[in-house]
């Protein structure tokens, strides 16, 4: 990011790691392993906030996720990186005991306005950065994950979006087309 533009996001929520078992004083978490039937390691990842009377499974996986607890302490943000290729944005709704994917929306728009010609080798991927102050909406970012010479040429001419998606279904509400200036209430006003 230029150090011309305003810091995005300074007020960011807290984000935890696979792994890193921690209690906090809105929540705890930790996780469990287990073997799924090839004797591969699954992680489990669980929540308790002070009102759960137990700990809720919110996220089983194999390989690395990064969360954050919404404002209101309701949804669950997720970076997956299952794989390279196949990194997700995820919501977990500990009222609904539901996840979904809200990242797809984002990336198939990028894809229509840039489609890869074979000039770029890596992949384009959804970070999630923030929930806005009521949980409604959520600040993705797209990166690239291969930063080689071609691609640093590929990625001069196709820029780094950023975009503000409903929480509820991945709807874009807002696209930033820059890396600079993205204001510190990025959020859309309803």
């Amino acid at each position: 990011m230029a150090s011309t533009g305003q810091e995005v996001l300074p007020k960011r929520p807290h984000w935890c790691s696979t792994g890193n078992d921690e209690n906090l004083p809105t929540y705890r978490h930790f996780t469990k392993w287990e073997t799924n039937g090839n004797y591969e390691p699954v992680r489990l990842e669980y929540i308790q906030r002070p009102t759960d009377k137990s700990p809720i499974l919110f996220y089983k996986h194999c390989r690395d996720i990064d969360f954050a607890l919404g404002n209101q302490n309701c949804l669950i943000l997720i970076n997956d990186s299952e794989a390279v290729d196949d990194n997700q944005v995820v919501i977990y709704d500990l009222k609904k005991r539901k996840k979904y994917r809200i990242d797809q929306e984002v990336l198939t728009q990028y894809q229509k306005i840039f489609p890869n010609n074979g000039s770029f080798s890596g992949f384009i991927f959804a970070t999630a950065l923030a929930f806005s102050p009521n949980d409604k909406q959520v600040f993705i970012r797209l990166e690239m994950d291969n930063q080689s010479v071609q691609n640093k040429v590929w990625y001069r001419k196709h820029p780094q979006w950023s975009y503000v998606v409903d929480s509820a279904n991945g709807k874009i509400l807002k696209i930033y087309k820059t890396e600079e200036n993205i204001p510190i209430n990025w959020w859309v006003s309803n």
